[in-house]
């Protein structure tokens, strides 16, 4: 496997628990009707998804 592919899966993985890290921000934001913890874990899970999809287009071309 190349660097950029391995570069590219580390990438995919981080941005995936990015994304359960936000998931799980923006559940206890909805919990406690905390609207910046709602809008923090949003924020963090768009950018999870985002990590994610840069790293498995590095995977699968680079």
């Amino acid at each position: 496997m190349g660097d950029m592919k391995k570069e590219g899966a580390k990438q995919e993985m981080k941005g995936k628990g990015q994304e359960m890290k936000g998931k799980a921000q923006k559940t206890v934001g909805d919990m406690r009707d905390d609207k910046t913890q709602q809008a923090k874990g949003a924020a963090k899970e768009a950018e999870g998804k985002a990590r994610g999809k840069a790293g498995e287009a590095g995977r699968k071309h680079g």
